[in-house]
């Protein structure tokens, strides 16, 4: 198969490094790669940052050099070789950085004559120096650093590149096609098979009692010895279910649970009588039972077993509850701040 061919971006300023631009170009091209810069843009007094962007993006290297001018700066006085630079970086893209290793004996028209400029400078240096660079002194010693580098940085961290039409392996590309189309149609299948067991559980679910429809609990409450009472309250599944909700984001033992669920049938009770503040209140076995099997048919929730070391010798076993992904959405759906129009909106 052809060996891919790869662009690479060459950011530097212009007038003070004509010459040591044109060598890493002519080094970029001699390694049978594309360079690219501010040579191939429209010629204009400034071209627009949307097209640096984009070839930046296409490129699969960054070049930078760095001499002893900071270079035009834009309306927040960031210069454009340094804007190139965090552009680069930040996308990600593989950089190679190339400092000189004397800036403080280039020739004066070579350098910065302002001090501003000159302290933007330095900073920029320091901003690349964070990361791997090499140093240089004359354009041969940065045209040979540049192939060198180039060559390393293919080869540890090859880019996509480009090849020629007639220099593709058909064969090859017809088999990673036919592996594509594979993993699409099994993920389409599994997509299907997930779908219709969805349904299968709305279908199931839909005939239970549900959401604002009220369930009979009996309570049994204490007010004082041999003096208890049993008495019946009718929450909706709604309120016991958010009674829980926030305690099951995490595992929730059993008897936590039914501490939360005694005190929304606890508040139920309270509406009908407030002479019971001294009793006590527990549900009964088998309203916590019903409660429970409920939650699990909706698919609200699911049991996990837990074991906790209380000595040496012994480990406590105990069941908890966990809010499941279904239960997760109907409690923060209906627990979000609706739109005052959402009606109006829904119709």
């Amino acid at each position: 198969m052809t060996q891919p061919r790869y662009q690479v971006f060459v950011s530097s300023t212009f007038r003070d490094l004509q010459e040591e631009r044109q060598a890493v170009l002519d080094s970029v091209l001699r390694l049978n790669h594309f360079p690219a810069g501010m040579e191939v843009f429209p010629a204009s007094d400034a071209t627009p940052w949307a097209i640096i962007e984009r070839v930046i993006r296409e490129s699969d290297y960054y070049l930078l050099i760095i001499g002893g001018k900071y270079g035009s700066v834009d309306a927040d006085g960031i210069s454009y070789t340094e804007k190139e630079y965090d552009y680069a970086v930040s996308i990600g893209k593989p950089v190679l950085a190339f400092l000189h290793a004397d800036p403080d004996n280039i020739p004066v028209g070579k350098s910065e004559l302002y001090e501003n400029a000159r302290d933007r400078l330095v900073k920029f240096r320091q901003k690349v120096e964070q990361h791997h660079c090499k140093y240089w002194r004359t354009t041969e010693e940065l045209k040979m650093h540049a192939i060198v580098g180039l060559t390393a940085e293919i080869a540890e961290n090859p880019g996509v590149g480009w090849v020629r039409a007639d220099g593709v392996d058909n064969q090859d590309l017809l088999k990673r096609l036919a592996d594509l189309q594979l993993r699409f149609d099994n993920m389409a299948a599994e997509n299907a098979r997930l779908q219709q067991s969805l349904q299968n559980t709305d279908d199931a679910i839909r005939g239970l009692s549900t959401g604002q429809d009220i369930v009979d609990v009996e309570l049994v409450v204490n007010q004082g010895e041999n003096n208890a009472v049993d008495t019946t309250v009718s929450p909706t599944w709604d309120a016991l279910f958010f009674g829980i909700a926030k305690d099951i984001f995490t595992p929730c033992s059993e008897a936590r649970i039914r501490n939360l669920l005694t005190n929304v049938a606890k508040g139920e009770f309270s509406e009908l009588t407030s002479t019971m503040n001294s009793s006590t209140y527990h549900l009964t076995d088998a309203s916590f039972e019903k409660i429970k099997l409920q939650f699990l048919a909706f698919e609200f929730v699911e049991l996990q077993a837990e074991e906790r070391q209380i000595t040496p010798n012994y480990r406590q076993r105990y069941t908890t509850w966990l809010i499941t992904p279904r239960g997760r959405r109907h409690f923060l759906r209906s627990s979000a701040v609706r739109n005052d129009n959402s009606l109006d909106h829904d119709e």
